[in-house]
This record gives structure tokens, sequence and C-alpha cells, in this order.
């Protein structure tokens, strides 16, 4: 039982690792290279031009509570954890855990790694997966069911650090609503079919990341599951009223990710953790 609970170790640490990455990559600036197979609609250009002119930069500051969780059902292995964290371009990615529970593998291996990469990444910057041109080809893609449009990400190599799916925009303002997609390269032998959404709302004015989640086929080991939700305190030195940041109902989030993981079976006992 020792090598099978190393093996899974190892492949929840990596996935969520990747997943940390991303998180801090997702915040960088996208330019289009070209457009889909289908015309856009002239209001769709107006969109994708706007988006390009706002970029996706992140605020210079903020403090945010997070929650952190993940799960593997199969084998019974859940954990939670509570963090305070901070960012400024000087001091850089900051945290302190104040709540936590569950499995103590997960807790050390999973959600304090995930934090401890973020910090990392941030400090090395995140370039080799930025939404720019050097690792995507960037295409109008249409609209959504929602209205929304969609920028296909298409990654010019098998990167683990790389996503192959869309940025979702609002139309006119070009706002970032969501990141979403499988990874260009499965991070391990042992982890298969990542795949991740990250959500992002208007908090004073600022497009920032509110929620993001992975899923994953461990071998052997079946779905496991990892998520992690913002709630501001400020942003750029100003402090987030009450109500500024609208949570998200757990019930539209679960059929988000449904919707977007028609093809992965919802994991049992993962009603607790969404």
């Amino acid at each position: 039982m020792r090598v099978t609970m190393r093996t899974l170790r190892n492949a929840l640490s990596v996935m969520v690792l990747v997943t940390a990455a991303l998180a801090v990559a997702g915040a960088g600036s996208a330019r289009v290279l070209g457009v889909g197979r289908q015309e856009p609609s002239a209001a769709r250009s107006d969109t994708l031009a706007a988006f390009l002119r706002r970029g996706i930069q992140p605020p210079l500051r903020y403090s945010a509570h997070r929650r952190l969780e993940a799960a593997n059902p199969r084998l019974n292995k859940e954990a939670w954890l509570e963090a305070t964290t901070e960012f400024d371009l000087e001091r850089g990615f900051t945290y302190q855990v104040v709540g936590e529970g569950g499995s103590s593998m997960v807790r050390g291996r999973v959600l304090r790694k995930a934090l401890e990469t973020e910090a990392e990444s941030l400090a090395v910057g995140a370039k080799d997966a930025a939404l720019v041109e050097e690792n995507y080809v960037i295409t109008d893609a249409g609209e959504t069911e929602e209205g929304l449009v969609r920028l296909r990400l298409e990654p010019k190599r098998k990167d683990r650090l790389l996503l192959d799916g869309f940025v979702v925009v609002t139309p006119g303002d070009a706002a970032l609503v969501r990141i979403e997609g499988r990874l260009a390269k499965n991070p391990s032998f042992w982890t298969t079919r990542v795949e991740i959404v990250r959500r992002y709302q208007h908090v004073l004015g600022f497009n920032v990341p509110v929620d993001v989640e992975s899923h994953a086929q461990v071998r052997i080991f079946g779905a496991s599951s990892f998520r992690m939700k913002y709630q501001y305190d400020s942003v750029n030195g100003i402090a987030v009223p009450p109500g500024e940041q609208i949570a998200r109902s757990e019930a539209t989030a679960v059929t988000a990710a449904l919707r977007w993981f028609p093809q992965l079976d919802p994991p049992q006992g993962a009603a607790r953790l969404f």
C-alpha cells in the first residue's frame, strides 16, 4: 500500500501544481493572431479589439481570503484549507493558513503546495504559460449559449503549462469571464485528462479571478478534483465593500462545471466539495 499511496500523492501533487501555475499565467495579456474559419461578426470584431486594448492585467495589490479543496473519492481522501493571501510587486505573494482539515497528506502535498507554487510562479513570472503569441494561436470562436464571445486557444506546442481551450469574454467591453480547457500535455503518466476552468468577476473595476478548479483522471485511482475560491478584502489598497463581490451559488457552480466536463462522471461525494 505504500507504493499505492506514494503514487497517488505524486499524481495529485502534479495535477494541482500545474493548476496553480496556470492560475498565475491566466493573468497575462493576449494577442489575437488571426480569425476563425467562420468570419467574425462586426460586433465580435469590436469585442476582440476591446479585449486586446485592455489586456488581462492583474491588480497591482490585493488581499483575499481563499478556500482550497481537493479530493479523491475512490480512496476516500479529501481535505480543505483556508488562508489569507496578499500580493504586491515589492513583497510578492504571501499567505497565512487560518484553518484546515481532512487528510494530512492532501493538505501538505496538494493544498499547501498549490500556494507555494503560486508564490514561486509569481516570483519568476509565467512567460511559458502566458496567453501570448509565443505560446498560442488565438482565433475568433463565435459565441456561447449565454451570448458571450469566445476566443479559441490553440497551443503551439505540447506543454503541460498550456491549455487547449477557450477564453470567454463579455460582448462589447470584453470583460474576462473565464478561461477553460484541457492541458495540452498530460502532466505525468499517472495523471490524465486534466481539465481546468478559471472564472473571473469585476471587483472595484478590476477583472480578478474568483474561482479555479481542475478535474483529472488518475490511473487506477479514478477521478480527482481540486478547487480554489477567492473572497477579496482589498484591491490596489482599496477595501472591497460588502456585496461588491457577488458569490456564485453552489448549484450554479456545479452546473457550469458539468457543462464544461460532460465526459467526466461526477465523482461520488463531489457535492461536499462544490
